[in-house]
């Protein structure tokens, strides 16, 4: 195995979706947009509102209900995104703790990448348990996980080039 190919193996990763309750919501309203657009499209010759009619009942719709939040964590970099609107690479050494936490929704001002009340960036789609990341300059993220416990024991263990020293992430 190359050493490049060893580096992206991938020691901790999970995808998570809006609660179901959201996620049935969204659907039903996605339904009834869809259904809608052909009834509106008629009253209309001109260009703009059919455009208007696509974008606001059809790809909208489409674009919320696609969103997920991933977590990825390989050697050398935890991988963050908001399926498909952001992306963050944080390399594993910029990490100097980890520590579990519990998420409240109203801290956050809901669900999705947030700001939290105590100023880290969040990154939570559903549920209480999340691990909050600190890094060597000051930065934090809060990630919402199932698997807090898998996701700490994952970043405790040495990133590539980097020595492990007491105090590391998980502490």
């Amino acid at each position: 195995m190359s050493d490049a190919n060893s580096r992206r193996q991938v020691a901790f990763s999970e995808r998570r979706r809006n609660p179901r309750p959201v996620d049935l919501v969204l659907s039903s309203a996605m339904a009834a947009c869809i259904v809608c657009a052909p009834l509106l499209w008629p009253l209309s010759t001109r260009v703009a509102p059919r455009v208007l009619i696509l974008v606001c009942l059809v790809l909208v719709p489409a674009l919320i209900l696609s969103f997920h939040s991933k977590v990825t964590v390989d050697v050398e970099y935890v991988r963050l995104s908001l399926v498909p609107v952001w992306r963050k690479a944080i390399p594993r050494a910029d990490i100097i703790d980890a520590r579990q936490r519990t998420i409240l929704a109203r801290d956050m001002g809901g669900l999705g990448l947030r700001r939290t009340s105590d100023g880290a960036t969040g990154l939570v789609m559903r549920g209480r348990k999340g691990v909050e990341v600190t890094l060597t300059d000051g930065r934090r993220y809060v990630l919402g996980t199932d698997r807090p416990e898998d996701l700490l024991a994952v970043l405790a263990r040495p990133a590539s080039g980097v020595k492990a020293a007491g105090g590391g992430a998980g502490t």
